[in-house]
């Protein structure tokens, strides 16, 4: 839960720039903003795999 916690204040504290990068435009916010979907995508992958693992869990406890 942890990582879906990280993942929700990491897409929150991208707010502001996007609104930024989207009215103004300025080009320094467009690496920002990339790096920080880099960040995200990172995280969404790890999330994917705890989710993943804990599935596996429960399905080989349940057939025990």
């Amino acid at each position: 839960m942890q990582k879906y916690q990280d993942l929700l204040n990491l897409i929150q504290s991208m707010e502001n720039d996007v609104k930024r990068y989207y009215e103004k435009g300025p080009n320094n916010l467009s690496v920002k903003l990339r790096k920080s979907l880099l960040d995200v995508r990172s995280l969404a992958q790890e999330l994917r795999g705890e989710i993943l693992e804990i599935k596996n869990q429960r399905k080989a406890a349940k057939k025990k």
